[in-house]
């Protein structure tokens, strides 16, 4: 189970364009990881947010050597923190220890690939919405 963040439509699009034949089913950043499996009382669906702008740091390979996953780095803003300190809250509250063997690195994956990416991406992302997903 993990908590992601989804970037606004403009911003899933210019993604989705840049690297079109490698698309995933979703873009997202994700907030916290557990191997849990999801508990009723944190599946709400996709739940709005007040919009808001995280600075994109640049590109990052992560992973295995032999199928590295190609990543946009995001910088740890102060709305990703408080988002991050209240879905730990919220894990604690149900019972549910998270993933520690990672630390916090935001980030949305773009695909998984040895080859370079060759597009120039956009100074920051929007994201508008959340979701608690299994």
């Amino acid at each position: 189970m993990y908590l992601a963040l989804y970037p606004d439509a403009a911003h899933t699009a210019a993604i989705h364009n840049a690297i079109a034949s490698h698309t995933l089913d979703s873009y997202h950043l994700t907030v916290i990881h557990s191997l849990s499996v999801l508990p009723a009382s944190l599946a709400r669906g996709v739940v709005a947010l007040k919009p808001f702008d995280v600075p994109v740091l640049g590109f990052e390979r992560m992973g295995a050597p032999l199928i590295p996953v190609q990543a946009l780095r995001l910088a740890a803003t102060p709305e990703l923190r408080e988002i991050r300190a209240q879905a730990e809250a919220s894990m604690r509250a149900a019972g549910i220890m998270w993933s520690r063997q990672w630390p916090f690195s935001p980030h949305i994956t773009l695909l998984r690939s040895r080859r370079p990416i060759i597009w120039q991406p956009m100074k920051s992302i929007t994201f508008n919405r959340m979701e608690w997903r299994q």
